[in-house]
């Protein structure tokens, strides 16, 4: 409220400083001990025997999806429908696709060039890709970046006994080229050892959906897996997967890492929040 009396008004400044006292300065403070926690980022979970982990923003950058494994399954597309259209080995990766997009390799060529500039995740395109990606890491072309705390502390959960899952939109094959063919130095790079679960948007469904994480839990329990949903942990950086796991009782960990989505102050408020796997403590 803007005041223009030359004289002071004095029931302008009743109702200013009030209600900066009451409102703006509790905010402000709330958002400051918020980036704080934040950045000490000291997280107790308890009583954790399982954890999911998502992929992209959250084990490794989401640059390596969007600005790497993307461009490359694009440009090797072309090369690979040239030489083996009619190869058996491609067969199944082409056979997926509808019929009116697989007429020709120009047909089908332009049709995944359509879905990858919409961001669609359908199932058969997710299974092309993982088969092109697979020659650029057998080639050490590619190589996935994990952010430094993410093999130590998958490595030590194992250690521990406790269950560790994958669930990624990008396919169960895709999910396990990433984790095999990695620049850590420990194994050659190949984490897939200490995964014992891999789900993709086929055998759980989609992330955003709360029956996908239900599906998750009765999976694993048709392994033997005896684990109840609230000892079971996901670490996320998507809000609405977060949310959704909430609903079937798994407890979560919003991640933030460089390049994922500004967290807001309701979100850092509402969900625990951490930047490493090294400040969360299982208790």
């Amino acid at each position: 409220m803007t005041c223009t009396n030359q004289r002071p008004n004095t029931s302008c400044q009743r109702i200013k400083f009030p209600l900066a006292k009451r409102f703006i300065v509790p905010l402000f403070t709330q958002l400051l001990r918020n980036k704080m926690a934040v950045a000490a980022g000291k997280i107790d979970v308890p009583g954790i025997q399982g954890v999911i982990l998502d992929i992209e923003g959250t084990i490794c950058p989401i640059s390596f999806v969007k600005d790497v494994l993307f461009p490359y399954a694009l440009e090797s597309l072309p090369g690979v429908l040239e030489t083996s259209w009619d190869s058996p080995s491609f067969a199944p990766f082409r056979d997926a696709f509808p019929a009116e997009h697989r007429g020709s390799p120009s047909a089908l060529l332009s049709h995944v060039q359509d879905l990858m500039a919409k961001d669609v995740k359908i199932a058969y395109l997710k299974s092309l890709q993982g088969h092109l990606w697979l020659t650029g890491y057998q080639s050490g072309a590619l190589r996935c970046p994990l952010f430094p705390d993410v093999a130590p502390a998958i490595r030590q959960w194992h250690a521990q006994g406790k269950k560790v899952l994958i669930y990624s939109s990008g396919s169960v094959p895709a999910q396990k080229l990433l984790l095999q063919y990695t620049t850590e130095t420990e194994n050659g790079g190949d984490l897939r050892e200490v995964i014992q679960g891999w789900y993709d948007t086929v055998n759980a469904g989609m992330k955003n959906e709360e029956s996908s994480y239900q599906k998750i839990l009765e999976e694993e329990k048709k392994k033997g897996v005896e684990i109840n949903a609230d000892a079971w942990v996901f670490f996320s950086d998507n809000v609405k997967e977060v949310e959704a796991a909430d609903k079937v009782g798994i407890k979560t960990v919003l991640t933030v890492r460089p390049g994922n989505a500004e967290v807001s102050g309701a979100e850092l408020e509402r969900y625990r929040v951490a930047e490493t796997f090294e400040n969360v403590n299982f208790v």
